[in-house]
């Protein structure tokens, strides 16, 4: 399986997800995040993090490892609860998900809080969230 797949599996995932409008789901490099009016947005990317060769049977495989990482956004001052069970539903979501030879782990939240974000190139402070959902897949099958 390619990098490229595990993206496409990840993202086709995301984009299932009924918790969140599509217009506020943004993917790596497609286009610039907007700040929304109210409510909350999410950006996902995935990062490759490392391999091992494992044997399976007498062909050698290549275990890949990674973490699907989402932040979510929201404006200040509307509390944490929104954003908390938007996320609490993104890690059931891609919890344990499994497809082809990719298969998720547990995830988990942290919240970061106060951040300063740049969207459309003006600096804005806004309460960031970030669920983490580690990944493996075999590189070579």
């Amino acid at each position: 399986m390619s990098k490229n797949t595990v993206r496409q599996l990840v993202e086709t995932r995301f984009l299932a997800f009924d918790g969140l409008d599509n217009a506020r789901k943004y993917y790596a490099n497609t286009k610039e995040i907007a700040a929304h009016g109210q409510g909350f947005w999410a950006a996902i990317r995935v990062e490759f993090v490392s391999r091992k060769v494992v044997s399976i049977n007498q062909n050698p495989c290549t275990r890949r490892y990674g973490t699907i990482v989402i932040d979510v956004y929201g404006h200040l001052g509307q509390g944490t609860a929104g954003i908390s069970e938007l996320t609490d539903a993104l890690e059931a979501w891609f919890d344990f998900y499994q497809a082809d030879d990719l298969w998720c782990g547990a995830s988990h939240t942290v919240d970061a809080g106060r951040a300063q974000t740049h969207f459309t190139g003006r600096a804005q402070t806004h309460f960031i969230s970030t669920v983490y959902v580690p990944f493996e897949y075999d590189e070579h099958n």
